[in-house]
């Protein structure tokens, strides 16, 4: 009751959770900006040091993949759940999805694009990208076809899922 109290006073009134939070796992905290070099071991260990936590906030423009990738799989491993309550995208989708549950807040925007990588973008490394995303959202529980529609959009635009493409593909686990 506790920790539920502390994330609304974070983010806002979130989406219901279909169990309540549990007080004895501590509380939230918020994790937003953009996702440079460094930023994964950074945030681990702000996380670390506040341990027990219950999940983190999340709000972000996106960066770089491997950096939301390593914190979303730390998250996972500690069983912590994510939220967004703002604007959340790119790399920022892939951290969300590593909470154990993902909840979205009302005025929440998940946004997705083709990942682009530092190779230059051939054809080939996309493809390779858009299967390596897909690999890792399944492995997060999440419909991995998600994959293919960010890769349907280009880099340099966002397409904000509509609340029940977020339903359809499992990225969140609350009540929407």
């Amino acid at each position: 009751e506790d920790a539920w109290r502390r994330l609304m006073a974070c983010m806002g009134e979130p989406v219901r959770p279909t169990s309540r939070p549990d007080a004895r796992k501590g509380g939230w905290i918020r994790v937003d900006g953009h996702i440079d070099d460094g930023w994964a071991q950074r945030q681990i260990r702000r996380l670390a040091a506040e341990m027990p936590l219950q999940g983190i906030v999340l709000e972000g423009d996106g960066g770089r993949v491997a950096e939301a990738v390593e914190l979303a799989r730390w998250v996972r491993r500690k069983r912590l759940a994510t939220a967004v309550q703002g604007d959340c995208a790119s790399a920022c989708v892939l951290a969300f999805a590593g909470g154990l549950d993902r909840y979205l807040g009302p005025e929440a925007r998940i946004g997705l694009h083709q990942y682009s990588t530092l190779e230059g973008g051939t054809f080939s490394s996309g493809q390779r990208v858009t299967a390596e995303i897909a690999a890792f959202f399944d492995e997060m529980g999440i419909d991995n076809d998600l994959a293919l529609l960010g890769a349907k959009t280009s880099a340099a635009e966002i397409r904000w899922l509509s609340r029940r493409e977020v339903e359809r593909y499992r990225l969140a686990t609350g009540r929407l």
